[in-house]
């Protein structure tokens, strides 16, 4: 991944920032840096764990989202530019020093600002009492935002994700309990949630982004592997598939090893490359999608993980004898014939 050597990642995405001018050709490009994680055994015992620590350089044309459900939460706070949010009916204004939380299973709808995008650094994690941690703090679906100036503790929690020295689980989890801390000392001076216009998002339709079938996939696609630095790259796998950024190098620094002799080792221990099994993943995700969901093609290939769809219709094709569109009739129409 395009990541900025060690003590140089406090540096914005694009040097001499200025806003865009509509109708210019000044215009700021989307980037994205992503430091994937597999949740260490110490962290079963926390009400958290964490999937991954994210940069993102919000783009001039990046399109609205419209009510997406995650099956996660992902804890946010906005270094620059503006933006917007929209749960349960209010909508508030980002815009630098806000820290906001997508709550797991709440839908959502928000953008960046078209003239000014924001920059967020945000950490993702999963957690069955996280909610309830944050409801203690004073956030909620309802009232996801807070005004607390800058946030070091998220920059922090992407440098320990991404350099892995040390006790750095133990590190993140301490950054995130610090900002916890600092945002429920503001819900005790009287200063969040952050002041918020209520406005309903018109002509919005549910877009929810969970996986249909996470837990059938580890027997669907299944290799044996005694080799621990390989198991964590698999498990890396498991958790991250439907992520299109996933790159080789990912996997390779949850084994702990260099690109070459992680990829040796692979390959020795399960018969096939990284490569295959990741595809081999999201191709199985892609036909429970089809199968289940009434999504377009598109929208199978990008949920399963594959950033083009012309390219995953081909790689379907190949591998089942089918187009995406001819299975889902074919699986739908053995369903309907057993059903009684």
């Amino acid at each position: 991944m395009d990541l900025p050597p060690q003590g140089q990642d406090n540096r914005p995405f694009v040097a001499k920032r200025a806003p865009a001018v509509p109708g210019s050709d000044h215009l700021i490009q989307h980037r994205k840096r992503i430091v994937f994680h597999v949740p260490a055994a110490i962290e079963q015992a926390c009400a958290f764990r964490f999937l991954r620590g994210v940069r993102e350089q919000f783009g001039s044309g990046m399109p609205v989202f419209r009510d997406v459900v995650f099956p996660d939460f992902k804890v946010a706070t906005v270094e620059r530019g503006r933006g917007w949010l929209s749960c349960r009916g209010r909508r508030t204004d980002l815009m630098p020093g806000m820290v906001y939380v997508l709550f797991e299973g709440a839908p959502v709808s928000f953008g960046p600002d078209p003239i000014d995008p924001m920059e967020v650094t945000f950490a993702v994690v999963v957690g069955e009492a996280f909610g309830q941690v944050l409801a203690n703090v004073g956030l909620t679906p309802a009232a996801p935002v807070v005004s607390l100036g800058p946030a070091p503790e998220l920059r922090e929690i992407f440098r320990a994700l991404r350099d892995r020295q040390g006790a750095y689980v133990l590190r993140a989890h301490g950054q995130m309990w610090s900002l916890l801390a600092r945002i429920a000392e503001a819900g005790e001076a009287g200063t969040h949630p952050a002041e918020a216009s209520t406005a309903r998002d018109a002509g919005v339709s549910q877009t929810p982004v969970q996986s249909v079938a996470p837990a059938a996939l580890a027997s669907q696609v299944s290799y044996a592997s005694h080799d621990p630095a390989v198991s964590r790259a698999m498990a890396a796998v498991r958790l991250h598939f439907h992520e299109p950024e996933l790159r080789l190098a990912d996997l390779a620094q949850a084994a702990y090893l260099g690109r070459s002799q992680f990829a040796a080792r692979f390959r020795r221990a399960t018969g096939c490359t990284s490569g295959d099994y990741l595809e081999k993943l999201r191709l199985a995700e892609a036909r429970a999608l089809l199968a289940d969901e009434d999504l377009s093609v598109s929208e199978v290939a990008y949920r399963a993980g594959f950033k083009d769809p012309a390219y995953f219709a081909r790689r379907f094709r190949r591998t089942t004898g089918e187009s995406p569109s001819e299975f889902r009739s074919t699986s739908r129409g053995r369903a309907a014939t057993v059903t009684p």
